[in-house]
């Protein structure tokens, strides 16, 4: 599965009251997006394919994990 994974700078750009990023455990400092939120991200910050990464290569923060 893949995601866009933006730094916190991107998130406060595209962040709204219905769209809001994830923020993940590692790397540090950096929030998922599910790919359906492309267009609307696109539209702020213009190409995001390079942020496109696949799940496995973030690590999710859970209040339920013990990390």
């Amino acid at each position: 599965m893949q995601i866009i994974n933006l730094n916190a700078e991107q998130k406060a750009q595209v962040d709204t009251d219905v769209i809001v990023g994830i923020e993940n455990f590692s790397p540090e400092g950096t929030f998922r997006y599910n790919l359906d939120k492309r267009q609307h991200i696109e539209s702020i910050l213009g190409d995001v394919s390079e942020y496109i990464v696949d799940l496995d290569t973030i690590v999710m923060s859970d209040p339920n994990l013990d990390i």
